[in-house]
């Protein structure tokens, strides 16, 4: 079952269907906050609230009319929310709504909220006060989001007198997501830096404390293990070029991707890459069975099958054999009567269908030119041999040849410049930063200006060196990933793609499932007993049968169905969408259950966002 599946569920359970037991007619209202909205928009279609006799869904803050229902409050833990909640009963004799009120809280309710609730007038009218631990974002089925924004990893990385508080408020909502998942998991934290075992042992603690005060929750018997990683681990991966579709998307088209995610510019009509930047259509998501099937493929492979099973389809769909029959200018008369009928069942399904294929052949095609056209082969070669420092031949890199092609990139007026700013950032942490002339240099050569060599410096809030000690050794990062990031390209040389390098997080999953993270590492918190090991390859949990397969045979890959262990990855500092697709391949080819989460999602350009300035004034697309 997906991570959005079993939050639904939860949500109908615990808030919808306890508060309807409760009333004496079930058609109610649910009064939200910001935070909470989201919650409900990540997990429900509207027609489905509805069919669960939920008229609407409101917020909290703005102006509404009265209406005679019995209201669910559906709020987070935020006092302004609980003040205007009030305010909704304040006058007995014009309340807002009926009694009797059901109020449900997303996570741990202050003292200050109870406080407040004891001394106003909507505590003659509540019947429940209650908390559900549900304060996290389900973005995909596999991914959960803390929404902490840019704001969280300046915290963490370069303001840091919040770090406390902001690791105390990720371990409390990682809470909430083990009791929504039923785990009480096995802990294992890097200890390439303070702030995992800082993580660890808060969300230990506070776990314990929680499951104590808990009556009714009894965890799955089979272990599970919740990895925790630092951004520190690997400040590399994000700012690299992928060659898969999702990851593609969010990078080439980041400029194209408006209003958090939720639309996308420039796609004709037909499928086409090339509209106007006028013309919009929605962003896929998981309602789409196109992008679901073929968001972490090869992009060669999507562009190359994508537009065939369109047209496969077309010839075997009913609507589109009757459009092409009236094209053939056949008389009405001619049309069989059980071909319109066919026709008109299938016709919303089809126009649905032609959306989902065009905006993904669109995006594909566009993202395709634009791989083209700017000469991203030869940026992706560069990358991988400093990423690996093995080349495409098995070989070690020459590295008097790799700089050369660093900085015939640098001064190349046809390359943009943030291709430039991120190929500068990869050989400062692959290469051991460089010496201070030659940083000068090159930064001049660059044309970048101070903003952008702020940037550049930046890159030591997480550990990287700036100044090279010892030339060709990478800075910052987990010392034993490295050394496999070389002995692994090498077998990947081997192979027909062009990509060598391998993540941190990719390195993590299988040395975790082959039993060889070492816990110099990788430390374990109250770690499983023999019986229990979850890197164990063998399946010792059984989940139920993927029930997510569509109609149409389109796989909704990732959703669940695994017999093998269950990995929580939890990411401090955010996880890129190629790191998404790790764990989802990894889920896929081990029958591993894998979910994985951050504070922020981010594209490469959200990234370098990161170690800018004016961080945390925008939260990155799609996180919300």
């Amino acid at each position: 079952m997906s991570l959005r599946e079993i939050v639904k569920q939860r949500i109908i359970t615990q808030v919808i269907k306890d508060a309807q037991s409760k009333m004496k007619k079930p058609y109610t209202v649910i009064v939200a906050d910001d935070t909470t909205i989201k919650i409900l928009h990540h997990c429900f279609k509207m027609h489905e609230l509805n069919e669960l006799d939920v008229g609407v869904v409101l917020n909290v803050k703005f102006n509404r009319e009265r209406v005679k229902v019995s209201p669910i409050y559906f709020l987070s833990s935020n006092v302004d929310s609980a003040k205007m909640m009030c305010a909704d009963y304040s006058n007995p004799k014009e309340t807002k709504y009926a009694a009797p009120v059901h109020v449900y809280f997303n996570s741990k309710v202050s003292k200050k909220i109870i406080d407040l609730v004891k001394g106003e007038n909507i505590r003659k009218y509540m019947k429940t006060f209650t908390e559900i631990q549900n304060d996290f974002l389900v973005l995909e089925q596999r991914v959960f989001s803390f929404y902490g924004g840019r704001t969280s990893f300046n915290d963490l990385y370069v303001n840091t007198q919040n770090r406390s508080d902001e690791l105390a408020q990720r371990a409390q909502q990682l809470i909430g997501l083990c009791l929504a998942l039923e785990e009480d998991p096995a802990i294992r934290y890097s200890t390439n830096g303070r702030d995992a075992k800082t993580f660890a042992e808060l969300f230990n603690s506070s776990f314990n404390d929680t499951k104590s005060s808990l009556k009714q929750w009894s965890p799955n018997p089979q272990s599970s293990v919740l990895l925790i990683l630092d951004r520190r681990d690997d400040p590399l991966t994000p700012f690299m070029h992928s060659l898969s579709f999702q990851p593609m998307v969010f990078d080439l088209l980041h400029d194209d991707i408006l209003e958090n995610g939720a639309k996308i510019r420039g796609l004709k009509e037909d499928g086409g890459g090339g509209g106007g930047d006028g013309n919009t259509r929605p962003m896929p998501d998981e309602s789409d069975q196109i992008w679901i099937k073929y968001r972490h493929d090869f992009i060669g492979e999507v562009v190359q099958k994508l537009p065939k099973q369109f047209n496969d389809w077309q010839k075997e769909n009913n609507v589109a054999q009757l459009k092409r029959k009236t094209k053939d200018k056949e008389s009405s008369s001619n049309v069989k009567t059980k071909d319109l009928i066919s026709a008109a069942r299938d016709m919303p399904q089809y126009q649905k269908l032609v959306k989902q294929f065009t905006t993904n052949i669109g995006m594909a095609s566009k993202v395709m030119n634009i791989f083209k056209n700017s000469s991203l082969r030869d940026v992706i070669q560069l990358e991988q041999d400093m990423a690996t420092g093995i080349d495409e031949d098995a070989k070690k890199v020459d590295r008097t040849q790799m700089q050369k092609q660093f900085s015939e990139l640098l001064v190349n007026e046809n390359v943009d410049q943030q291709i430039k700013l991120r190929a500068f950032m990869l050989y400062v942490i692959s290469q051991g930063g460089m010496k201070p002339e030659q940083r000068k240099t090159l930064l001049k050569q660059s044309n970048f200006d101070s903003d952008t060599e702020d940037v550049i410096v930046n890159l030591g809030a997480l550990g990287v060196s700036l100044t090279a000690q010892k030339p060709g050794q990478q800075s910052g990062g987990n010392k034993t990933y490295w050394k496999k990031v070389a002995e692994i390209a090498k077998k990947k040389s081997e192979t027909t793609s062009i990509i060598r390098h391998t993540s941190y997080l990719e390195w993590v999953l299988t040395s975790q499932l082959s039993e060889k993270l070492s816990e110099d590492d990788f430390k374990w918190i109250n770690k499983p007993s023999a019986s229990k090991k979850s890197g164990a390859p063998k399946s010792y949990r059984k989940h139920k049968k993927n029930q997510n397969d569509d109609e149409n045979g389109l796989l909704a890959q990732g959703s669940g169905g695994a017999k093998g262990p269950r990995y929580i990855v939890y990411f401090l500092g955010g996880v890129s969408y190629e790191e998404l697709k790790v764990c989802y391949e990894f889920s896929q080819q081990n029958d591993v259950d894998i979910f994985v989460g951050s504070t922020l999602i981010y594209s490469p350009q959200e990234y370098l966002q990161c170690f800018r300035k004016d961080d945390g004034v925008e939260e990155q697309k799609n996180d919300e």
